[in-house]
């Protein structure tokens, strides 16, 4: 089965014709391109979800300024702001 792709209309148009989530259309491609089994590619999406995962979450527990100082610490005030305004829903950030 072919799964490639250039853009996001192709992609949707490879779900529509093969019935399938995205997410599936994407392990399958990753099984084709890397010629590796379903378990092995399972494995390496969840640890680069985790990364990802970790990558957005971190910064709200710990604010790391960049090395040059210019960024830093915007993901936890964008936080802090967010619980201002919806105090109804503590702990409810978008990347939690």
């Amino acid at each position: 089965m072919n799964m490639d792709f250039k853009s996001a209309k192709e992609l949707l148009d490879l779900c529509e014709e093969n019935q399938l989530p995205i997410s599936e259309v994407m392990r399958q491609r990753e099984c084709i391109l890397g010629e590796g089994p379903r378990d092995a590619v399972d494995h390496r999406m969840a640890k680069a979800w985790e990364i990802m995962r970790s990558s957005a979450t971190q910064p709200l527990k710990k604010p790391i300024k960049s090395m040059g100082g210019l960024i830093g610490g915007e993901a936890k005030k964008l936080e802090t702001h967010y619980n201002k305004k919806n105090p109804q829903y503590p702990d409810s950030f978008p990347c939690r």
